[in-house]
């Protein structure tokens, strides 16, 4: 498989961005998820990608950030 090259691919180390490193300090201010326990909720079908494939592989890494992150639908939002 190759990635076109009018597409890019971010793989991260997720311990290191969150943990460990100073873009963790901006991204959760003195660690508010670790004290509020709140995760960033992200509206599955609120928003979209290149493609519908690119959307899936994009929430499917979303979803290695759990409890971070947690995917959801506007269904669920809206109750």
């Amino acid at each position: 498989m190759s990635i076109p090259s009018d597409e890019w691919l971010v793989v991260i180390d997720r311990q290191k961005v969150f943990a460990e490193s100073d873009w963790s300090d901006w991204a959760c201010p003195a660690g508010s998820f670790h004290t509020t326990g709140a995760p960033l909720p992200v509206i599955a079908d609120a928003c979209a990608a290149s493609s519908p494939e690119n959307h899936q592989r994009a929430l499917d890494t979303m979803a290695l950030f759990t409890p971070l992150i947690t995917i959801t639908d506007s269904a669920a939002v809206l109750g």
